[in-house]
């Protein structure tokens, strides 16, 4: 490889270590390589004397670039430029007054030209190379397979200001962007989704951009439809299994079978309450798939060619598809996503499941739920239903992540459970006269819909089918147990109507039939069938590419007019009292005031990973801007477990600087700061009992620990903010349904995590489950659990014993040692409360439905937490029953269920 060199060899840069941008590939050593180096030709140039390194990129050995080192050895940019259309121009060195610009012509795809960012030249050399490309293209080069990149300036500039004046969060009363229960950002989602604030791996090019853009609202130039019936079901079975129940019962072919003229080319079919044995609720440990496989197989008509194609299950629910033989080529790409619901996402139960894939030209992506129960849950419904919506992701090639929306068509069935707030009476009455269009008046989901707070965009068929929840199992009569559940339509199947965008038509989706099946008797619920004939696009390959390359001629016409410039609405973000999960958002505005198509990403500052800090959170990370459009960019700022830990100790400040960088543009440089109001959640055990007073008062920063009795101040035996949750709980409620097993309300979280921190007390009105939850919160949010990562192995290892347990826990901590103590007695009071035990092993439950087994889960993972997990730190999926970390959880639950059943203090 010859690359001209300039006025001086610096050998010295030979083997030195390269700082890689994340804007380019990932680079070698640079020993091996050619090494050249430019300088000005005056004196006043030696100055400024840059060095020149030629490095080969790692991933694409055909790839190049050129770094630019200062004087002082630190890098000053990286310019890839063009690819061999330039390489017929004559020669390979622009000289212009005072600066020699080098170019390397080798035998490899690319060509890279260089040139200092503040050069005051840089648009008489911009301009040379546009005309060369010129020179290039008019000497028959393809230009459709190119990748013409402009100049990258990647020089560090100072802060822009630009725009109005700084951003400023307003106090809540005064309508601050904070996250509201089913409407803004999600935390759980943000909280899962950390890795996102990485640097992206690779950044599409504006061409590429631009091309795509103009591919897509050209798409039926090259695009037919083909249409393909999808049968879609859902069917909640209350833990019904199919070897041990009556075949009468369990025929699912009135549920499934076509005439075979008629027959769907897709299946998929979703359950609910597969299994509601403790060791699939607990462990999501179950084997009965095979068998409803077997049953579901059995109920297509005889002769059938379909094909599983995948299944996800997760506790209860499942979602099976299965599609014709002769579609199976034509399908690619597929994937599939669990994401549990319930307390701290654990609790399974209660959730969604998905799968998605490519058919032909098409995206289709399918989800299963089953939403929170009761009358009066409506909210938390919502909350489960944004929950699913965003925490289910897909992962492209790439290894970006896309959710349920980026497809061309998404469909949602499941028990979603919502209920008819109107007396058992009337409804059985309205549901046996047949007027449902009067039970749909207050049909709760259809309520949602009309108020945008859940389900927006989602379409349903004609309901003319009675309730499909409650009736007694065996019939088709509405229950008549002791409890007399209101009938309700739980069991719903819906399609997501994409909106029209840029003037192309939505893929066309219509309805067949919606109808539940009376004739399906084992359960207390009526499945439900819908059947849809859904559009999907097939690309004519020759056709596409006489549009692409019209397109790209358009663009070789617009490409080199000038660079990319934006205008940002400020530089300068400030969020005040920011609390404790308590998410607060602002908007940066980016406006494209140039005269081509722009594209900005955020990147990390030199030799960091993350493009900002944990608190912070950013989305998009990049974007292309058309001219004379704007994109928004949401700044939103949450204190999570990990964040609130090392604000509070103040090993970290609200303070952070984000780099906005336009590919073949300049850098902006955008001030985000804040004010933090201490809390208690993410403060350890240690610092807790040392303080009397509550720690909203106290600064951030370390808490000095009173020695003593002698200091005027004694240590508290456990944090009075662990006392305070567990008085309310012990006092309003241990009858309280499925404590410790059913999310909160996310508004009563805040408030409860408030008066914690200010001293205030809890209001009696407040949410049970929501106090539950933030007790759950604090114990997982310790910057150490209250039995040392150093114990943990040990806990695991003695957990068939309880003497051996008794032992460890005398080890720990005078305050580890207290808290557990605590927190054991309040649990076996819990217990006491619910069930009546004879022996360990009989057990009558009572309604509450709380059990040794799913507590002993639960607080078996706060409490014991192995050093390679931070705190607050989850994947929000249940493990399966043969994996490590499920034998793990299976360990720290037995130590714990130790403890529930004795009486005596450890």
């Amino acid at each position: 490889m010859a690359l001209v060199e300039g006025e001086t060899l610096l050998a010295s840069l030979q083997g030195r270590p390269l700082r890689a941008s994340t804007a380019t590939p990932a680079v070698r050593d640079s020993q091996s390589l050619g090494v050249g180096a430019a300088a000005g030709a005056g004196a006043d140039d030696d100055k400024t004397k840059l060095s020149v390194s030629l490095v080969q990129s790692a991933s694409s050995p055909k790839e190049h670039a050129l770094y630019i080192f200062a004087a002082n050895g630190s890098l000053h940019s990286i310019f890839p430029i063009y690819d061999t259309s330039i390489m017929k121009m004559e020669g390979s060195v622009f000289v212009f007054e005072g600066l020699h610009c080098l170019a390397s012509l080798c035998q490899s795809d690319a060509l890279y030209l260089a040139i200092p960012a503040d050069s005051p030249h840089k648009a008489e050399f911009t301009e040379k190379c546009q005309s060369a490309v010129g020179v290039a293209r008019r000497e028959h080069f393809n230009s459709a397979t190119a990748t013409h990149r402009w100049i990258r300036f990647a020089s560090s500039l100072p802060p822009m200001q630009a725009g109005g004046g700084a951003g400023r969060s307003e106090p809540e009363g005064a309508g601050a962007a904070v996250a509201g229960e089913g409407e803004g950002d999600d935390i759980d989602a943000m909280l899962a989704s950390r890795k996102s604030s990485e640097a992206p791996q690779s950044m599409q090019s504006i061409r590429e951009s631009w091309i795509n853009s103009q591919m897509a609202s050209r798409a039926l130039e090259f695009t037919k439809m083909r249409s393909v019936s999808v049968c879609l079901g859902t069917y909640n079975v209350n833990g019904k299994y199919p070897v041990e129940e009556d075949k009468s019962l369990m025929d699912l072919r009135p549920w499934l079978r076509f005439r075979p003229s008629d027959s769907p080319d897709i299946y998929v079919l979703g359950f609910q309450e597969l299994d509601l044995t403790a060791e699939a609720f607990i462990f999501n440990d179950s084997t009965r798939e095979e068998d409803w496989s077997a049953a579901i197989e059995a109920s297509f008509h005889d002769g059938h060619n379909y094909r599983k194609l995948k299944s996800k299950q997760l506790v209860g629910m499942l979602l099976m598809v299965y599609v014709r033989a002769e579609l199976l080529p034509f399908i690619k790409d597929v994937q599939a996503d669990a994401q549990g619901t319930g307390i701290l996402g654990m609790m399974g139960n209660k959730g969604g499941v998905s799968v998605r894939f490519l058919l032909h030209d098409s995206s289709l992506c399918f989800v299963n739920s089953h939403l929170a129960a009761h009358d009066d849950e409506v909210k938390r419904r919502n909350q489960d239903h944004h929950e699913i919506c965003r925490r289910v992701m897909f992962t492209r090639e790439s290894g970006a992540p896309f959710s349920i929306f980026d497809h061309d068509h998404l469909f949602w069935v499941g028990d979603l459970n919502y209920r008819i707030p109107l007396p058992d009476a009337e409804v059985k009455s309205l549901a046996r006269k047949g007027t449902f269009e009067k039970l749909l008046e207050f049909d709760q989901l259809q309520e949602q819909k009309r108020l945008r707070l859940a389900f927006v965009g989602f379409e349903e068929g004609p309901i003319t089918f009675a309730p499909t929840y409650k009736y007694d199992p065996g019939t088709s009569d509405f229950d008549s147990s002791e409890k007399m559940r209101t009938p309700a339509y739980c069991d719903r199947i819906m399609h997501y109507k994409k909106r029209v965008r840029e003037g192309v038509r939505c893929d066309e989706v219509s309805l067949q039939h919606y109808i539940s099946v009376m004739d399906c008797k084992v359960s207390d619920h009526k499945p439900v069938r819908a059947l849809y004939l859904v559009q999907l696009k097939v690309v004519e390959a020759e056709r596409q590419r006489e549009v692409y390359n019209s397109i790209v001629r358009q663009l070789d016409t617009i490409e080199n007019k000038s660079l990319p410039d934006v205008r940002v609405s400020s530089n300068v973000f400030t969020f005040d009292n920011v609390r404790y999960l308590r998410p607060q958002k602002q908007t940066l505005t980016i406006s494209n005031v140039g005269k081509v198509p722009a594209r900005f990403v955020f990147l990390p500052k030199p030799d960091q990973r993350d493009v900002h800090k944990p608190w912070l959170w950013i989305e998009p990370l990049s974007d292309m801007i058309m001219p004379g459009a704007s994109s928004e960019v949401s700044l939103s700022v949450i204190v999570d477990d990990r964040s609130a830990c090392t604000l509070n100790s103040g090993k970290d400040k609200l303070e952070d600087i984000l780099i906005l960088h336009l590919e073949n543009g300049r850098d902006l440089f955008i001030t985000v700061s804040g004010t933090y109001l201490r809390t208690a959640m993410g403060t350890s055990l240690d610092d807790l009992v040392c303080v009397p007073t509550p720690v909203r008062a106290l600064p951030p920063g370390p808490i000095v620990r009173k020695a003593g009795a002698a200091d005027g101040v004694e240590r508290l035996h456990i944090p009075k903010e662990l006392w305070v949750l567990v008085d309310f709980l012990y006092r309003n409620g241990m009858a309280t349904d499925s404590l410790f097993m059913s999310s909160g309300n996310r508004r009563d979280i805040w408030a409860t995590i408030d008066c914690l921190d200010t001293g205030l007390p809890i209001p009696d009105s407040t949410d049970i489950h929501s106090v539950a939850e933030t007790l759950v919160r604090f114990l997982d949010g310790l910057p150490e659990p209250v039995v040392p990562p150093s114990l943990y192995r040990r806990c695991l290892e003695c957990a068939g014993s309880l003497v051996l347990c008794r032992g460890v826990i005398s080890e720990l901590p005078a305050v580890s040692q207290s808290v557990f103590i605590y927190l054991m007695a309040f649990l076996r009071e819990l217990l006491k409360q619910t069930h009546r035990p004879t022996t360990v092993s009989a057990m009558v439950p009572d309604d509450n439905h709380v059990t040794p087994d799913k507590l002993a889960l639960l607080f078996g993972s706060l409490l014991l937490r192995p050093a390679s997990r931070n705190p607050g730190e989850r994947t929000f999926a249940v493990p399966t029953g043969g994996s490590l970390e499920a034998m793990q959880s299976k360990k720290q639950a037995a130590f714990i269920h130790h403890f529930l059943l004795v009486s005596d203090s450890p």
